[in-house]
């Protein structure tokens, strides 16, 4: 189906919020992000750090794949399988996922959540990038 959205309405601003981590085809998605913002227009990211404190953040993860799937039958919770990285797609890491943005974008800011301080005592990054004119 022909897309009816026109590069010349694009975008000023586009919000991802622990979006891209989770797509099979991220490289698609951040294609059509470029697509639809317009020159100059700014996007947020949120992506998830690979460090310990993000491993102990997924630690229900971690006890519902030793607990077993008996466990998310009886609770009624929806997952369907326990993801053992937040990386699925195409993109395997966070470093690649943000050079895989920098390809198209310029990079502007990012700062680590919730402390702030530094990458490896954080839980997510969020990066402002920028479209070129």
């Amino acid at each position: 189906m022909p897309s009816r959205f026109h590069s010349d309405e694009g975008f000023s601003f586009v919000l991802s919020l622990d979006v891209l981590e989770h797509l099979n085809k991220p490289r698609k998605a951040t294609a059509e992000i470029y697509r639809v913002v317009k020159d100059g227009g700014v996007i947020a990211v949120s992506l998830p750090l690979e460090n310990l404190f993000q491993r102990l953040s997924r630690i229900g993860f971690v006890l519902m794949k030793i607990a077993g799937d008996h466990i998310l039958k009886k609770t009624k919770v929806f997952v369907t399988k326990t993801p053992e990285y937040h990386y699925v797609g195409d993109v395997k890491s966070y470093d690649d996922m943000v050079n895989l943005l920098k390809e198209n974008f310029n990079l502007i800011l990012t700062k680590y959540t919730p402390v702030g301080i530094h990458r490896l005592i954080n839980i997510n990054a969020v990066h402002l990038l920028e479209k070129e004119i």
